[in-house]
């Protein structure tokens, strides 16, 4: 017989894959009838029902209960591996020519090179909201910018870039100024000279960013919950992750102190919430 703390994790497992079934199944296409229905719905509710260890919602590695962590991160890391994973690397690796861009102008002429400072994902891919792609944020010369990178082959490597004439490169945004402000101004926020990251100080400790995780966001309310991924020694091979929930002003609100990260490529429960 099972044993108490073994049948509540069951228990807690077959709830969670309950709620992504049934949100799977109300995603599924309409103009379907009959027979065509039930198995939209069973192939919908078997793609997001997610893989749920059940020990792991009793024990976290780093020692705490996670009996309350029932927010799973909306997408997993495995869905940015392609083509988010290697710019991560080369920024905690120092690699300056991974990490070189350029901002094209609207006759998609090349006016000023830039680094990457750091990507921001999570968000998508959200059904009909937008497909899949990551936030870039790179630094122009000291003018901070964001814009949409993705991972097709045909456009990955120019969409590193920031291009702003019509086409199938076309990737800027205007949805992350407050971002870009941000990090233009000094203060908590700036792009460290010496190193070329993105750094955050919090009481005093810097904190060298390379990776912003969203695990859950409201368009309506412009807020966002998730993790903030860095370095504390940017020359050191050690991997920190910091929750947060940031507003439309995109300050991030910390909860809690850092945990250290087992690399520096989340795993999918190091971006759930607790």
């Amino acid at each position: 017989m099972a044993s108490p703390r073994a049948a509540l994790a069951l228990l807690l497992a077959a709830a969670l894959s309950g709620l992504a079934g049934r949100a799977a199944a109300a995603r599924v296409s309409p103009g379907l009838e009959g027979g065509e229905v039930e198995e939209a719905q069973a192939n919908a509710t078997l793609q997001a029902t997610p893989a749920v260890d059940a020990e792991a919602l009793l024990e976290d590695p780093e020692g705490g209960a996670l009996l309350d962590r029932l927010t799973p991160v909306s997408n997993e890391p495995t869905a940015y591996r392609g083509y988010v994973k290697e710019i991560s690397q080369a920024i905690v690796n120092h690699d300056e020519g991974a990490l070189a861009v350029a901002d094209y102008d609207g006759s998609d002429n090349k006016v000023r090179d830039g680094t990457i400072l750091f990507n921001m994902v999570g968000t998508c891919p959200s059904g009909w909201l937008c497909g899949d792609q990551a936030v870039t944020v790179s630094d122009f010369g000291g003018n901070v910018m964001a814009y949409w990178s993705k991972p097709h082959p045909e456009i990955k490597q120019c969409t590193r870039d920031r291009h702003v004439k019509k086409g199938k490169c076309k990737n800027d945004s205007g949805q992350f100024g407050a971002m870009e402000k941000l990090f233009r101004g000094g203060g908590d926020y700036y792009v460290d000279s010496a190193t070329k990251r993105a750094v955050v100080n919090k009481d005093g400790a810097l904190m060298y960013v390379y990776l912003v995780y969203a695990t859950t966001w409201s368009t309506w309310s412009g807020t966002m919950d998730g993790w903030l991924l860095f370095q504390k020694d940017p020359n050191a091979k050690e991997f920190f992750r910091i929750q947060f929930q940031s507003g439309k002003d995109a300050k991030f609100n910390f909860r809690g102190g850092p945990r250290k990260l087992s690399s520096f490529w989340p795993a999918k429960w190091e971006m759930d919430l607790p």
